[in-house]
């Protein structure tokens, strides 16, 4: 478990703050075989996105859930997912760092590339109240509106979106697949912005994609200031076939001035990324000297270490 402090090319400003480096927590995951695999916490420095920090990750991932899977036998990553959900509640970002890390070793283990395993914004600056202005956007013919209004909020969304003829796509309030459930059920939105970090991992994305084809809702795959790590499970994610919108799939040049994969993330003229399918795992090589050469912190989880943690489950 490494954190590093990556500098971006230009200032990142959204309605929360302005960023011009990014903390990451990354984990190297380590199989008893000697495989490995890289993940990524999309959690952000500050809690002004979500309730999650890095540092709250960092405690939740030592403490609660590294505990859960370490020295543990799973017949595949998609039994990790319910491990880490039994008696805890949130932690999302870190949740997912474990379970996507856990798919990219399958992939890594099995020589496949991680896309042939998933096969199965406003940012709430408005209120209700500002209906009427938002209606005026319907004459410019967007795509979308994402989340115009509270992070938690599907009930004023759904009165919202019958005021509106622009589509409403909802990110920070689909947190679960109940909450995407609920969204079709009450109307309140036609478009889903699936972040896989902030559901919890793959297993999550992977069924709120699958229910949202069946309910002909697209999805897109939204980003969070990843590095090229974090970018390989978007990629993957996004070559599922209900991610119809485009996604934020930037190149690393867009963000980093040097990435701490390689090859580095591109996009062609046409604003397409490759889908690496041609190599196991998450499809690029990590730079670890690099990652060495940024870690603030290091901290290394063994079953030994956490075995006096472990909670039964």
């Amino acid at each position: 478990m490494r954190e590093i402090r990556l500098p971006l090319k230009e200032p990142f400003r959204i309605s929360s703050g302005l960023v011009r480096e990014r903390p990451i927590l990354l984990l190297e995951l380590t199989e008893r075989s000697g495989a490995t695999a890289w993940s990524e916490c999309v959690a952000m420095e500050l809690p002004n996105y979500t309730a999650e920090t890095t540092d709250t990750a960092r405690l939740a991932l030592r403490e609660w859930l590294a505990p859960r899977v370490l020295g543990r036998e799973f017949h595949g990553p998609q039994e990790v997912a319910a491990v880490l959900a039994e008696n805890i509640r949130g932690h999302n970002m870190a949740k997912a760092a474990v379970e996507m890390g856990c798919w990219g070793m399958a992939a890594e283990m099995q020589r496949v590339p991680l896309a042939g395993l998933l096969m199965v914004d406003a940012n709430s600056a408005y209120t209700l109240a500002d209906a009427d202005h938002l209606a005026e956007l319907d004459e410019f013919n967007l795509i979308m509106l994402e989340q115009p209004l509270g992070d938690d909020d599907l009930v004023r969304h759904a009165q919202l979106q019958k005021r509106l003829s622009t589509r409403i796509c909802l990110d920070e309030s689909i947190t679960s697949v109940e909450r995407a459930e609920d969204m079709i059920t009450l109307g309140s939105g036609k478009i889903i912005n699936i972040k896989p970090g902030r559901v919890g991992g793959f297993s999550a994305s992977i069924a709120i994609h699958d229910i949202c084809r069946r309910a002909e809702i697209p999805v897109w795959c939204g980003g969070m200031l990843e590095s090229g790590i974090g970018r390989a499970y978007n990629v993957a994610l996004a070559s599922l076939p209900n991610f119809s919108l485009p996604g934020d799939l930037s190149p690393s040049a867009r963000y980093w001035a040097r990435d701490i994969v390689t090859p580095e993330w591109t996009m062609n003229s046409e604003g397409m990324v490759h889908v690496p399918r041609e190599r196991p795992g998450i499809g690029v090589d990590v730079d670890s000297d690099m990652i060495e050469s940024l870690s603030l912190r290091t901290e290394v989880l063994t079953a030994k270490s956490v075995a006096r943690q472990r909670s039964p489950v």
